[in-house]
């Protein structure tokens, strides 16, 4: 009970609703996007779009995701030019991802698979202004208008929901699909910044401070690594190593603990991050414990009862996923650990997070080859539930050692 009071002493019970809310409206419509093209393409064309969204996943996590916590803290202060100059640098560092999917599209390109080339192209194109998509809603947290940001997000998830399905519907191609995707994402994208443009009348102000600022949103970027670059990474060595198919069954099969972890990281990053004051470290870090074991739990309850009831009815076509996402009830426990991750963040320990993301990255990559070589998508589902213990265990012995803050 203390835990959950010093919870809501984090922020007032009104914004914690449209928290909870928006939350529900992100995940929804990224698993109704899944359930959808699941649904209407075959499950080589779904194995393969995912792999492209996989793909654009990594380079979207160079684009400085982590920037749009420190526009979410600082927005109250910012100007209309501050809040543009912060745009500008994640697009700047967005084009990394352009240049990537192209070459993927050449590679493709050459061996003759059209589809998957053209789909590469269009998305890499469109890909650093449709990664922006969440920034309306994060500038609108940060002025603390959580009922306009819930209904922003609402509105432009909404449209992606139905563009995707109509792409697919449609075309059934991964060109076709990813096209109407990203197209009406960069569209309606672009039309929600300039409308929360508008709300912000301050003309003089912080600008955004693209030493400062962007540095602590690489800090931010690099806290958001096991649960963005990660999963994103496993989908690739799957399909190099087992193809579409594979691909597809163990999206479903982990696709309730996918977005479980996000909004545990959203609950982290946005919610508690900002508000850590901590007079008494080892008293702070008890009722965060606490609060991330509650969570865990209802999590695991969550993936357990999606598995029995929602799986058979929504993916019909996927039995052989309901074992293996049982398994994956198992990846919650794992999720306490990282709020020694938080902490390292909170503190500024740069070194560390640094080191956190090589360890993790290296270790997962040899974990996922070794294992899927040798036991297929059985060896993949097996590394998936280990790499989640481990990056949990390396976050808490990297947390116990010393590190230099940086400010």
């Amino acid at each position: 009970m203390c835990t959950l009071q010093r919870f809501l002493e984090y922020i007032e019970t009104k914004k914690l609703f449209w928290a909870i809310l928006n939350q529900l409206i992100l995940s929804g419509a990224a698993v109704a996007i899944i359930i959808i093209l699941s649904n209407v393409l075959d499950a080589q064309v779904f194995g393969r779009t995912r792999f492209l969204a996989a793909v654009l996943a990594i380079f979207a996590f160079f684009s400085l995701p982590g920037i749009g916590p420190v526009i979410l803290q600082q927005m109250p202060i910012y100007s209309n030019r501050g809040f543009r100059r912060a745009l500008a640098v994640q697009l700047k560092w967005g084009a990394g991802a352009t240049v990537g999917a192209l070459l993927f599209a050449v590679v493709f390109q050459v061996q003759g698979d059209v589809d998957l080339a053209r789909a590469f192209a269009i998305s890499g194109i469109l890909a650093p202004v449709a990664n922006l998509y969440l920034m309306p809603g994060t500038a609108l947290a940060g002025l603390h208008k959580f009922k306009e940001k819930a209904m922003y997000d609402g509105v432009i998830v909404s449209c992606v929901v139905l563009a995707a399905w109509y792409g697919a519907l449609t075309t059934g191609t991964v060109f076709g699909t990813m096209a109407w995707y990203f197209a009406t994402q960069s569209v309606v994208t672009l039309l929600a910044l300039y409308l929360v443009s508008k709300k912000l009348t301050q003309q003089a102000g912080c600008v955004f401070n693209a030493e400062s600022d962007a540095r602590y949103g690489k800090q931010l970027t690099l806290f958001q690594l096991p649960f963005t670059l990660l999963p994103a990474l496993e989908k690739v060595l799957i399909f190099l190593f087992l193809g579409p198919g594979a691909l597809a069954v163990f999206i479903i099969a982990f696709l309730p603990i996918e977005h479980i972890r996000n909004a545990y990281r959203n609950t982290l990053q946005f919610y508690i991050l900002p508000h850590l004051r901590s007079p008494d470290e080892n008293q702070d870090l008890r009722h965060l414990l606490w609060l991330a074991l509650w969570l865990s739990v209802g999590g695991s309850l969550i993936i357990v009862i999606f598995a029995m009831l929602l799986l058979p009815v929504l993916f019909p076509g996927f039995d052989g996923a309901q074992p293996f996402m049982f398994l994956s009830a198992l990846i919650p426990l794992s999720l306490p650990a990282y709020v020694f991750i938080l902490k390292i963040l909170f503190e500024r320990r740069v070194e560390r997070l640094y080191s956190y993301a090589f360890i993790t990255v290296l270790t997962d990559i040899l974990i996922f080859t070794i294992l899927t070589s040798l036991f297929d998508l059985e060896g993949a589902v097996i590394a998936k539930i280990l790499m989640s213990f481990v990056a949990a265990g390396v976050g808490v012995v990297l947390y116990k050692t010393n590190g230099t803050p940086v400010t």
